[in-house]
């Protein structure tokens, strides 16, 4: 079987993507990241803790609109993969200096600020009270007035 050159440079061994070899690393992890990981996944068991955590830290999900969770997985999803480009730079397979590292976490670090933002505009308004609490209210100024 005759190798494939590298179009680039025909003197150069072929590319991994040419021989249909896997990707690893941060590219990898971010196309992982897009679509529908397998709940049993570690990296998925990690997201889904990590989003269930800032959820709870912000008041719950029937405090949070549905433009705040949306907020609150963006940024899971960029601290997973800034996670990882972190742990890889610890044992020398990639450089924190890298200008796609550099953006991620400038704009994790703006997501998180517009997340604080938000939700501190929203207890200034307060929420909007369940039904349930609402009709215990009421009764409890009806036993009041008795």
């Amino acid at each position: 079987m005759a190798k494939r050159k590298n179009k680039k440079n025909p003197k150069l061994r072929p590319t991994k993507e040419q021989e249909g070899g896997a990707k690893h690393g941060f590219y990898a992890l971010t196309e992982l990241l897009k679509g529908d990981l397998d709940g049993r996944l570690s990296i998925a068991k990690k997201r889904d803790r990590l989003e269930a955590d800032l959820i709870d830290h912000c008041g719950g999900v029937r405090n949070l609109s549905p433009p705040l969770i949306s907020l609150i997985k963006r940024i899971t999803h960029k601290e997973i993969i800034a996670q990882h480009a972190e742990k890889m730079a610890l044992i020398g397979q990639f450089d924190l200096a890298e200008k796609r590292y550099l953006a991620l976490s400038n704009s994790l670090r703006l997501d998180i600020m517009a997340l604080q933002q938000l939700l501190a505009s929203n207890r200034g308004r307060g929420r909007i009270p369940t039904i349930e609490e609402i009709l215990a209210e009421y009764q409890n100024e009806k036993d009041d007035d008795n």
